[in-house]
């Protein structure tokens, strides 16, 4: 009936926008929201950051406790994730095992502090599945990137960060290494 309209068109509205496991905003809307901070960093000034973040071994948790225990993983850590930052910044499930941040108007020091704070709060906090403890931990690269460049290019360049943070061993932060260096100087 009439009354049931409007609820049922607000909650497929935040069916569209969300990710249904872990209630972050999905793929999509990330990327409507990135464009539009990158818009309003060209028009107010100002740099925006970008954090990616990849679960570590979640293949290896789905293959020995199961999917549902891989899905319960995925659930904690993106409420970690959202636990370390602040209401204006935007925690999206970039993809299966992974995460991305928009943090407007905000500092690559910051950045830094902030992501070194979710892979320590990730670590420090292990999945209870079936009665077993599962340690979990997170691999995270970023950036901070001037408002004339490019959503992809974004994405592209902390994605880069995030697969040296890997290789440096996981649980970890790397830094895209022109941001680090421009803010060195």
């Amino acid at each position: 009936g009439y009354t049931l309209f409007p609820y049922t068109t607000l909650f497929r509205s935040h069916q569209a926008t969300t990710d249904g496991l872990t209630g972050l905003v999905n793929h999509k809307t990330f990327y409507e929201v990135l464009e539009k901070e990158l818009w309003r960093s060209r028009r107010y000034g100002g740099k925006i950051c970008l954090i990616m973040i990849d679960i570590d071994n979640l293949k290896k948790i789905n293959d020995v406790y199961g999917h549902r225990a891989g899905d319960k993983v995925v659930r904690g850590i993106s409420k970690r994730i959202k636990e370390c930052i602040r209401q204006i910044d935007t925690a999206a499930r970039y993809g299966g095992d992974e995460f991305a941040v928009i943090l407007p108007n905000t500092l690559l020091t910051d950045t830094i502090f902030i992501a070194e704070r979710m892979v320590d709060a990730v670590s420090r906090s292990p999945i209870t599945w079936k009665k077993e403890r599962i340690e979990v931990s997170i691999s995270v690269g970023l950036g901070e990137y001037e408002s004339t460049i490019s959503p992809e290019e974004i994405t592209i360049l902390s994605d880069q960060a995030l697969y040296t943070a890997k290789e440096e061993g996981k649980n970890t932060v790397s830094v895209f290494e022109s941001s680090l260096k421009h803010n060195l100087k």
